[in-house]
């Protein structure tokens, strides 16, 4: 598949954006096998110096950005494929830190302090207004419990709330997916800036963010099996070198999951590159990389 239907469907083309996936495997090693490796080493790493992996440290702060850095190549390269046909393979180096992986962690950087400038007003207002809204609709609803623990007043304030909160939650996804579209945009040669993000996914702005929930409740099953799968090897390896499985059954988990979220990261390029492609008026390749920050 090369372009969107024009109906686009949202499970067909999350199926077709997995499938791109599947179908160019050896192109996504080719791609990704390094950083996987890199990343699969330093989990590796956290887990045997017992790093947690849930408190904020030097060490894990500086996994997480020497990650950061080298999925920046396979992702620019992605999206450079998907947009651009499979000879664009042939003209990308397999390890690269250059102006266009520079110029997409800069929009990355700007993207994560967008959405947090949108967000964080947004909490704290919800939390001033809807806090005192809860507080009065739990004494309405009364202490009876209805089901379990569960109160009619606690009831009430899910009747009233929940809606709106997936309403809320959804809406902020969408928002979220369209801005994301950065991403592709500097990863080409083409003009990037948040207002052209916003512009490329007019129209299909719910049918995308409707794919790249497939995509991610499908990554979320594959890591569920994955973690069975897991356990019956670790209980294998374990066996074999008569050890402990609480030893070997971790570094087998995180390996697991390396290896779907490489997938993952993929697929949901691979649907943002399809969205871009559909937009064929906003698809001509800019002659020169555009001088518009933050190119480098």
């Amino acid at each position: 598949m090369n372009t969107l239907p024009e109906k686009f469907p949202v499970w067909g083309t999350a199926m077709d954006a997995m499938d791109y996936v599947w179908q160019r495997r050896p192109l996504a090693l080719r791609f990704g096998g390094i950083p996987l490796a890199v990343g699969m080493i330093a989990s590796w790493a956290m887990l045997g110096f017992k790093v947690s992996q849930s408190e904020p440290s030097v060490e894990l702060f500086t996994i997480a950005a020497v990650q950061v850095l080298i999925f920046l190549a396979p992702t620019v390269t992605w999206y450079r494929i998907v947009v651009y046909g499979e000879e664009e393979a042939a003209r990308r180096p397999v390890v690269a830190l250059g102006r266009l992986e520079i110029r997409v962690l800069l929009w990355q950087i700007l993207l994560l302090i967008l959405l947090i400038a949108i967000a964080a007003p947004l909490f704290f207002i919800g939390t001033w207004l809807l806090i005192p809204i809860a507080t009065v609709l739990k004494t309405l609803g009364g202490d009876a419990l209805l089901v379990g623990t569960i109160t009619r007043g606690d009831a009430l304030v899910i009747a009233v709330f929940g809606p709106a909160a997936l309403g809320c939650a959804f809406l902020m996804l969408v928002g979220g997916a369209r801005l994301s579209m950065i991403v592709a945009l500097a990863s080409l040669d083409t003009p990037a800036g948040f207002k052209r993000a916003w512009r490329v996914t007019r129209g299909v702005a719910f049918r995308m963010t409707g794919a790249l929930i497939v995509i991610i409740l499908a990554i979320v099953l594959f890591i569920a099996l994955a973690e069975l799968l897991a356990w019956l090897l670790g209980m294998m390896l374990a066996i074999a070198a008569d050890t402990g499985s609480a030893e070997i059954l971790p570094f087998v988990r995180v390996t697991a999951q390396a290896v779907i979220n490489l997938a993952g990261l993929f697929s949901m390029a691979t649907l943002f590159g399809f969205v871009y492609k559909m937009r064929a008026d906003m698809a001509e390749p800019a002659a020169e990389p555009p001088p518009s920050i933050p190119v480098l």
